[in-house]
């Protein structure tokens, strides 16, 4: 008692003494609720030692972080918050009605959670409110509060459910039907195999009177007499071991066969080998593994990687599968491995068959086992069923391969199948060899270049068009004499809504971009008396049509001759496995042509290029068939025979519409091209630059052909990847691998780059492109392009055509007649928008019409300097 009253009567201890501040603290970390920097992750022990805090240097460095980026930083902690929130709700009460608060209550308890004041949520009710708008609970407000309940979308749950609900439907009469039907039919078939069933069974109803008994015809158990020779029973017996093995036990309770000398050897043998390989450093090169920790910062956690190398048999190199410039070094325990799909071979890392590789056949996660068989070896097809794994017994890898390169995995085995079925009348064995040069380049080079070594152009690597002179007229007979002229014909016109190969597209009177070829040609090779051969280099999408194109030009005098650039398969971004199966289907989902890089190797392929050199050719023009300004100059061609240049690049000068396109710099020693996907996030906005990168790539090349052939036969001809992410129709998120043929620019001798006007370079890669070439800007003449010499100033208009302009179809309706365009400066059209025919502009012109109207431009309008503008928002002009 008097203990009791003791106890009772002590008094408690005072608020902020240094035993309640720690009780405080132990409690149920509600202290973070006060006095703690989310940013330091530091706890403070009270309102003086918060304010110490806020103006020691260590936050205030913090803080300077924190201002640089505001955005990730609540962005991180919003996720990390809504992360633990909802874990607790649907671990703890699933989809039940529950109170907010309640739940807050059990988030705030763990010490290491986020606090509130640092998300993008300034108070509990915010953030429901946020949940009920995305959708992920149903809430409620009540007297009470807010009221929350979890919405479960898993399709999993929906389709246990839907089987639950037809399982239930189903009345005891049908399962028992089905029961007795199954077994009736179990026995028909013992019977089959005992030879007894004379003729086929009819099931019918069971009818018998009360006093009837029933009475059940079983086959008789025959005895097994030993007749054998003793050598003959143990060969017998080692032959069912090895056939048999496969074999699940009899069910029988009452029979429990011995197990003969021969297991009990395999079964001692396999326990020593249990026990030897059994090792608690389970690390493998090549393997991919999952970091579960957050010890390694936020970014890294739940990341996926290969292992590149072991260190100390404990720790893992990993190389991460999303950012292959990151590589971290992991400790084994805050690793797990990934599990692949089934059918895909595994490597066994412990155990009695560690170093074996396997096939998974079955995964059972509830028990936490597998079943593989193995692949390799004295012991291959034998099965391992019910294999632990995930502690330190089976772990899996998504294909092995050599330790050397751990990454080459992702290939070999599926292009492998698929070159087994290739197509008889197509090369593919080359075709993939191609494709593997470059997939492993990709997983073995940086995709991006060191921006701190690139350096300004030389003066010597440049050479000005207005520098160059006129050949003789005596000597321009033997200069184009040497040429061959190849167009990029591999691209299809779906940026301007049309399904078949761009260069089929009508473009001026009727006349296709291969029209305008075949005309500029001809005319060289009679003004003349030459033969220019044209190359076109198709693609799988367009060769067929193509083909079918040039039959109406049997009398023209113009050689024509073609050849496909290869055809690669589309790689899975997650599994960097391509995502076809077989070489059968090409539809254009899992295939694309990889470049215009792919020029050189597919050009000598072809064969054409050995029949051109053998022929007294020595350079070829290479350039897309869609730049109608890319026509052979005999300045240019001149002056590269007179210096004997194997590589001439055109460049012009880059203006703002032209700050994504290529150009050209001095990285390494050597001229480079250097393309939007190479330049580093950090260095993207000086990339675009047009006062440090002066020019850029019209994709105009002048190229020595003897040259072109030892670099591709010796395999010297590199050039970099363009790593080019897509998501098709499908949801599959893929990868392809790119280069371009500007890229060789750096494996020749001499090359140099000719800064030419922007005449030479008139690409039709959009509507409002078409819109100009169409237009009176420019005079038609032997399939040239030339500027009208009315247009008194330069340079052309600045168009830009609304959604509404998008298809070539469309184009055409709303342009019965292309408007005079000799004195405009710019036009912008956006909405629905109706040209008359006649129409002039001059100036400025912004045409807008309101969402819902239409605006209709009578014929022979003149407007100029004119703005029509309603509330809709359009693109900058």
């Amino acid at each position: 008692l008097f203990f009791w009253r003791t106890l009772l009567s002590m008094p408690k201890h005072e608020p902020f003494t240094p035993k309640a501040i720690s009780n405080r603290i132990k409690a149920k970390g509600l202290q973070k609720l006060r006095w703690f920097c989310q940013m330091c992750q530091k706890q403070c022990r009270d309102q003086n030692g918060f304010k110490c805090h806020l103006t020691s240097e260590s936050h205030q460095r913090q803080l300077l972080l924190f201002a640089e980026s505001p955005g990730r930083f609540l962005g991180q902690y919003s996720g990390e918050f809504k992360k633990g929130f909802l874990d607790i709700l649907t671990r703890q009460f699933g989809t039940k009605r529950v109170k907010a608060n309640t739940v807050y209550q059990e988030y705030i308890k763990d010490r290491n959670h986020v606090h509130m004041n640092s998300t993008c949520w300034f108070t509990l009710t915010g953030f429901v409110n946020y949940l009920g708008r995305t959708g992920i609970c149903k809430i409620d407000q009540t007297e009470k509060g807010w009221f929350i309940q979890y919405i479960d979308r898993s399709l999993e749950e929906r389709r246990e459910k839907m089987a639950k609900k037809v399982k239930m439907d189903m009345d005891d009469e049908e399962r028992m039907r089905d029961m007795i039907m199954k077994q009736a039919e179990r026995a028909r078939e013992r019977l089959k195999e005992t030879g007894e069933l004379e003729e086929e069974a009819s099931y019918s109803e069971l009818k018998k009177s009360d006093d009837q008994k029933i009475q059940f015809k079983l086959p008789k158990m025959v005895p097994v007499k030993d007749t054998l020779k003793p050598i003959e029973v143990l060969s017998n017996a080692v032959k069912s071991s090895t056939d048999k093995k496969h074999e699940k036990p009899s069910t029988s309770k009452s029979v429990k066969r011995p197990k003969s000398a021969l297991d009990e050897i395999k079964e001692a043998e396999e326990m020593y080998k249990e026990k030897k390989n059994r090792t608690d450093c389970w690390l493998h090169p090549g393997i991919v593994v999952k970091i579960i920790s957050k010890r390694y910062g936020e970014r890294l956690n739940n990341e996926k990687g290969v292992i590149t190398s072991v260190k100390e048999e404990r720790f893992a190199c990993l190389q991460l599968l999303s950012d292959e410039d990151t590589t971290v070094t992991v400790d084994q325990k805050h690793l797990e491995t990934v599990i692949p799909a089934l059918n895909r071979t595994v490597l066994i890392v412990n155990g009695a068959y560690r170093g074996q590789k396997a096939t998974l056949e079955s995964v059972n996660e509830k028990n936490y086992s597998a079943s593989v068989r193995i692949s390799e070896g004295v012991i291959r097809g034998r099965l391992l069923e019910n294999r632990i794994f995930g502690v330190a017994v089976l772990y899996f890898v998504m294909n092995c391969s050599s330790e050397k390169n751990p990454m080459r995995w992702r290939k070999n085995q599926k292009i492998g199948r698929m070159l087994r079925k290739e197509r008889p009348w197509i090369n593919w064995k080359i075709q993939f060899s191609g494709f593997k040069d470059l997939f492993a380049r990709f997983l073995q080079v940086k995709p991006t270049v060191n921006w701190n070594q690139i350096k300004p152009l030389p003066e010597e690597t440049i050479k000005p068009y207005n520098d160059l002179t006129e050949p003789s007229t005596d000597k321009v007979r033997s200069l184009l004499s040497k040429m061959v002229i190849v167009k990029l014909n591999g691209g299809l016109g779906t940026s301007m809504g049309c399904k078949g190969p761009k260069s089929l597209i009508p473009v001026r009177h009727d006349l296709t971009f291969l029209d305008l070829t075949m005309q500029q040609i001809e005319h060289l090779n009679l003004t003349h008396d030459v033969d220019i051969p044209l190359v076109l280099m198709n693609s799988f999408n367009t060769d067929q049509d193509t083909k079918r194109a040039l039959r109406k030009y049997r009398n023209v005098k113009v050689c024509v001759h073609s050849f496909n650039q290869s055809c690669y398969p589309r790689i899975n971004k997650e599994t960097l496995m391509p995502i076809s199966s077989s070489l059968r289907n090409m539809d254009g989902e899992a295939w694309y042509p990889p470049g215009h890089g792919d020029f050189y190797q597919a050009f000598c392929n072809s064969g054409l290029l050995d029949k051109f050199i053998q022929s007294g050719k020595e350079y070829c023009f290479v350039s897309n068939i869609d730049n109608l300004g890319a026509t052979l100059d005999l300045k240019i061609l001149n002056a590269i025979i007179e210096n004997g240049n194997e590589f001439v690049m055109e460049l012009t000068d880059k203006t703002r519409a032209d700050v994504k396109g290529g150009t050209l710099i001095f990285y390494e020693g050597s001229l480079r091209l250097l393309e939007l996907a190479q330049v580093p996030k950090d260095n993207k906005d000086e990339f675009y630059s047009v006062t440090k990168f002066k020019y850029f790539n019209t994709n105009n090349m002048w190229v020595n052909l003897k040259r072109m052939k030892e670099l591709v036969i010796s395999k010297k001809m590199e050039m970099e990847i363009i790593v080019n992410a897509k998501t098709l129709e499908s949801g599959i998120e893929v990868l392809q691998l790119e280069t371009a043929a500007g890229a060789g620019i750096k494996n020749f001798q001499g090359a140099v780059g000719f800064v030419v006007p922007r005449s030479r370079f008139l690409p039709v890669k959009k509507t409002q492109d078409l819109l100009l070439v169409k237009s009176n800007l420019y005079d038609l003449a032997n399939g040239c392009l030339i500027l009208s010499n009315k247009r008194t100033f330069s340079p052309v208009p600045l168009v830009k055509l609304g959604s509404s302009f998008e298809k070539v179809s469309d184009f055409t309706k709303r342009f019965p007649g292309i408007p005079d365009l000799l004195e405009c400066d710019h036009l912008t059209v956006s909405g629905d928008v109706w040209f008359g025919k006649g129409i002039k502009l001059r100036g400025t012109v912004i045409i807008i019409a309101n969402h819902g109207d239409r605006i209709d431009i009578p014929p022979g309008a003149l407007l100029a300097n004119k703005i029509v503008s309603g509330n809709l928002r359009i693109m900058d002009h």
